[in-house]
């Protein structure tokens, strides 16, 4: 998967972090913009891999830009990876 397609699929995972305090809210959900529980019934199928790929990809890429995703991302490099591993996790248990 191209790089820009891998940004624009982070977009979803990503936005939840503008609407949490601490990175640690990640492995919670709960917060505003939570992808996990709506997952099933928001995307289908072939967007559902897609997004996942993507942040493997992101995840396996330690140089990835994620403010090629969105702007001004509240969190540093090490806390993002941090989300996106958590919601990974989060999103292959449901």
């Amino acid at each position: 998967m191209k790089t820009d397609e891998v940004a624009k699929l982070l977009r979803y995972p990503l936005y939840g972090l503008y609407h949490i305090e601490t990175i640690d809210q990640s492995s919670q959900g709960g917060y505003l913009y939570d992808i996990v529980p709506g997952f099933n019934d928001q995307f289908d199928q072939t967007l559902q891999a897609e997004m996942l790929d993507a942040i493997e990809q992101a995840l396996r890429d330690s140089d990835f830009d994620f403010e090629a995703s969105l702007p001004n991302l509240p969190f540093n490099n090490d806390d993002i990876r941090k989300h996106l591993s958590e919601t990974l996790k989060r999103l292959r248990r449901r």
